[in-house]
C-alpha cells in the first residue's frame, strides 16, 4: 500500500486512534484483525475494539475506533487513491461483476501491475480496502461496485474516481429498492455520471433502459454483445475450457479461457472491451485466459463419482443469473439425466 502517515489518518478519521510506539506510518488497512500484517493500520468496524489487543498482536502500527466507519474507510481509501496514478476500472451491473472483474484481472495481469477486488468486496467496505492495496507502481486497479439503492455508486465512484466503467447488464434486481428496469439502469448508470471527460464506458448492446443515460458526449463508448463493437463469433467447449472467438473493433481474436459456461463468454466480452480501453494489445489478451481463476460459486464444476459434474453457482440466485445457470446445465447435460 501506499504509505499514509498517522498524524494524517488522525486528521482525516475522526475517532479514537491508537499507536504502536514505533510506529509513525502505516502500509496496510484491514478491518480483519486476523488477517493484520506487520504495520497496517486495523480499523474497527462495528465490535472490531474488541480484537484491538489481537490486532497489535500481530504488529499493527495503529488501531482506529472511528466514529463512522464507512466514512473513515472511504476517507482513507480516497487518500490512496489520490497519490496513485493507476488506472482505475469501475464494474456495475445487474449480474456478472465478479466473474468480469476476475477475467480481466487474468488478462491485464501479464501486461500491467494490478490490484483486483477480492471475493465480493463491492461496497462501502471492500472499495475502500482494495484501493488500499494500492502500490507505488500498481498500473490498474479493478474494483466492483455493488449497489442496494439510489446514491450508492456515486457515493463509491467519489471515493474511487474510475477512469473505466463497465457496465455488464441491466436486469431485475432489487426492484424493491429501485422499482423498475429504468430504476436499475439510473442507478447503473451513476458510474457513467461519474467517469472523468474523455473517458471509456463499456456497455452492453442490448440494454434498452440504458441508453438514455448513454448520452454524453465527452465519452468513449464501447458496446459488447450482439451487434456490438466487441462481440462473440463462436464458442466451443473443450475439456472444461472455452474455445472463443471474438471480433473487436473489426479485428478477430482466439482465447481459451479457464471456464465451461456459454454464459461466461459475454462477461469475457464485456471485460474485453475494457482490455481495450487501457490500450493494452490485443493479441496479448489470451496469455492469462487460460490461467484464470473464476470467485468460489461462480460456475464451479465439481466432479461426482460415476461420471457425473456437479455445477456450483450459487452465489446469486437473481431472475437473470438462475436462468443463466440452468440453460447452461441443460446445454452441458445433452440428454443426460440432470437434476436441478
Amino acid at each position: 500500500m501506499i504509505a499514509l502517515r498517522l498524524d494524517e489518518i488522525a486528521d482525516l478519521c475522526p475517532g479514537r486512534l491508537e499507536r504502536a510506539a514505533w510506529a509513525d506510518e502505516v502500509t496496510g488497512v484491514q478491518i480483519d484483525s486476523r488477517r493484520v500484517a506487520e504495520g497496517d493500520l486495523f480499523v474497527a468496524v462495528g465490535g472490531g475494539g474488541d480484537f484491538a489487543k489481537h490486532a497489535f498482536a500481530r504488529g499493527a502500527a495503529a488501531v482506529l475506533l472511528p466514529e463512522d466507519a464507512f466514512a473513515s474507510l472511504g476517507a482513507l481509501g480516497g487518500a490512496v487513491r489520490a497519490r496513485s496514478s493507476a488506472q482505475v476500472v469501475g464494474i456495475t451491473g445487474s449480474t456478472g461483476k465478479t466473474s468480469t472483474r476476475d477475467i480481466l484481472a487474468a488478462i491485464v495481469g501479464p501486461h500491467a501491475r494490478t490490484i483486483a477486488a477480492e471475493r465480493n468486496f463491492n461496497n462501502e467496505l471492500g472499495v475502500p480496502l482494495t484501493l488500499c492495496r494500492l502500490e507505488p507502481d500498481t498500473e490498474v486497479c479493478i474494483v466492483e461496485l455493488g449497489m442496494r439503492g439510489f446514491g450508492q455508486i456515486r457515493a463509491l465512484c467519489e471515493v474511487a474516481r474510475p477512469t473505466i466503467g463497465v457496465i455488464t447488464n441491466i436486469a431485475p434486481v432489487h426492484l424493491e429498492l429501485l422499482g423498475s428496469l429504468e430504476g436499475v439502469a439510473r442507478a447503473k448508470a451513476e458510474l457513467l455520471a461519474e467517469l472523468p471527460a474523455g473517458a471509456s464506458a463499456v456497455v452492453p448492446s442490448e440494454a434498452p433502459e440504458l441508453e438514455p443515460f448513454l448520452q454524453r458526449a465527452d465519452l468513449h463508448y464501447t458496446r459488447f454483445g450482439t451487434g456490438g463493437d466487441v462481440r462473440l463469433c463462436s464458442f466451443e467447449r473443450l475439456n472444461g475450457n472455452a474455445k472463443v472467438e471474438v471480433e473487436i473493433f473489426g479485428e478477430r481474436l482466439e482465447l481459451t479461457f479457464a471456464f465451461g459456461a456459454r454464459y461466461q463468454a459475454r462477461n469475457a466480452l464485456a471485460a474485453l472491451g475494457a482490455y481495450r480501453a487501457l490500450r493494452l494489445p490485443l493479441a496479448g489478451a489470451s496469455a492469462g485466459a487460460s490461467a484464470l481463476r473464476l470467485t468460489s460459486w461462480r460456475g464451479e464444476e465439481l466432479p461426482l463419482p460415476g461420471g457425473g459434474v456437479l455445477l456450483n453457482d450459487c452465489y446469486n440466485a437473481n431472475p437473470l443469473s438462475m436462468q443463466a445457470a440452468l440453460g447452461d446445465l441443460a446445454e452441458r447435460a445433452a440428454g443426460r439425466r440432470r437434476v436441478a
